[in-house]
């Protein structure tokens, strides 16, 4: 049912665990297995613990300062493009006014390509500099949706009490079961790392 682990059943169904199938040929696996319910109890907590902390009040207060900051930061790159794309306009219509100058006999062809290799320079450097910033746009937006979409994702299964496959396939990648080197109680868990999706 989970990550590889194969479940198997005791005559009693109550019993229900998973072994590692690579228990007998990997050398790194150290043949561990988990009752089901000890396994499935720890997703839930684990999954509840983050969502009661990504929805709590402090964190409720850092997503709307994060919204916040994100749209002021889009903002700000939005008017250095604003102000990049002028510059850059005022640049070809001067490269078009020096060409006018040249054609007229107003400047010699020397002068002409040395400023125009100046302003060229210039609007080479106005043009990186857009598509850095563009990039970053695209950035902040990508980022953004992976916010909202994690949200959208916890507000789903928020107050959840069971499990079900549909909730494992969409919620976790992969499950890492160690072996409980003390085993104090008899219902102490092995090691287990839950990899997320989101």
């Amino acid at each position: 049912m989970y990550c590889g682990y194969t479940l198997h059943s005791a005559k009693n169904r109550e019993f229900r665990y998973l072994v590692c199938p690579q228990r007998k040929v990997g050398a790194d696996c150290k043949g561990a297995f988990v009752a089901q319910r000890f396994l499935e109890q720890a997703i839930l907590d684990d999954l509840n613990k983050i969502i009661n902390r990504y929805f709590d009040q402090d964190s409720a207060q850092s997503h709307v300062f994060i919204k916040n900051e994100t749209e002021e930061r889009k903002n700000r790159i939005k008017k250095e493009l604003q102000a990049i794309r002028s510059e850059s306009d005022s640049l070809k219509k001067a490269i078009r006014d020096l060409y006018m100058d040249k054609a007229k006999k107003i400047i010699t062809e020397n002068d002409f390509l040395f400023l125009k290799s100046g302003f060229d320079e210039e609007l080479e450097q106005k043009e990186k500099r857009e598509l850095a910033l563009n990039d970053k746009l695209k950035k902040i937006a990508a980022s953004a949706d992976k916010i909202k979409n994690k949200m959208d994702i916890l507000e789903q299964y928020k107050n959840i009490d069971h499990l079900d496959r549909v909730i494992i396939d969409n919620l976790i990648d992969y499950i890492e079961i160690g072996r409980s080197e003390k085993k104090i109680h008899k219902n102490d868990l092995p090691p287990i790392n839950i990899h997320w999706k989101f």
